[in-house]
């Protein structure tokens, strides 16, 4: 059964021990949490409700199949893809979990640039990092509007 890294907590799970790994997969929305229906969680990260309104008894319990770990436990993004890549069926998601981990990092820098040059006038009230990727980033608000930004970061999460 494949194993896959949890969107949430980042533990590593397998679909045959619960989780909503099958519920993604097959776009069924068993659950009235939107988020549910279309990332990965493990059993422990699912919803308590059920898009009927039932309850999920599952939900917010490790199984106890095997230890609960954390991807990094398992090595490397570089390793965990290169293991990924090799076995089929082990961290199905690894790929687009790292993906999305780098565009999150890459808007909340874009989204603090943004904060730090347009409310934080003042240079003197920023510290070191917020000035140099104050710095780093000014070309690009020199050249784009807001909206144009906000505009990107959607373009690089599809």
């Amino acid at each position: 059964m494949p194993s896959y890294i949890c969107e949430r907590c980042g533990c590593v799970d397998n679909s045959a021990c619960g989780g909503n790994y099958w519920n993604v997969k097959s776009k069924a929305g068993l659950y009235k949490d939107k988020e549910a229906n279309e990332h990965l969680l493990c059993v422990e990260c699912t919803p308590n409700e059920f898009s009927d309104g039932s309850k999920n008894e599952e939900a917010g319990k490790w199984h106890n199949q095997f230890k609960k770990k954390h991807w990094s436990d398992y090595g490397t993004m570089e390793e965990i893809i290169e293991v990924a890549d090799k076995e089929k069926g082990s961290l199905t998601n690894a790929r687009e979990y790292f993906k999305r981990i780098r565009l999150s990092k890459s808007a909340e820098d874009v989204l603090d640039f943004i904060y730090n040059t347009y409310v934080i006038e003042d240079d003197s009230k920023l510290d070191e990092s917020a000035k140099e990727l104050k710095q780093h980033y000014k070309f690009v608000l020199e050249d784009l509007m807001l909206h144009d930004v906000v505009a990107l970061i959607r373009e690089e999460e599809k």
